[in-house]
């Protein structure tokens, strides 16, 4: 593989997701570059992109990152970064009403 970047790429991918004969895109220019995953309605796209923002609800959005092939990931390993997000939330609620006091 040549540097940067390495991304699947593929629209109506599967889900769970089976990277043979799909697509491998790698970034042509300078960073940032991330993998995208995003699924609407069961119908999930992988590709690589220049900017991103996480939004989605449980079985539907976007997901990013930045490392080689990394949007392979299944819906159960998308659900962990819900949990990783409800859990920064309860910390700072937490921590917002010990500086109240």
């Amino acid at each position: 593989m040549t540097e940067g970047l390495h991304c699947y790429a593929c629209v109506n991918c599967n889900d769970p997701f089976n990277s043979t004969n799909v697509l491998i895109t790698p970034s042509v220019s300078t960073p940032p570059w991330f993998c995208s995953k995003k699924t609407v309605h069961d119908n999930t796209s992988r590709s690589l992109i220049q900017s991103c923002a996480h939004y989605g609800t449980i079985g539907n959005g976007q997901w990013c990152c930045q490392t080689d092939l990394c949007n392979q990931a299944k819906k159960t390993l998308l659900i962990n970064s819900y949990i990783s997000d409800i859990s920064l939330l309860v910390v700072e609620f937490f921590f917002q009403n010990i500086i109240d006091l």
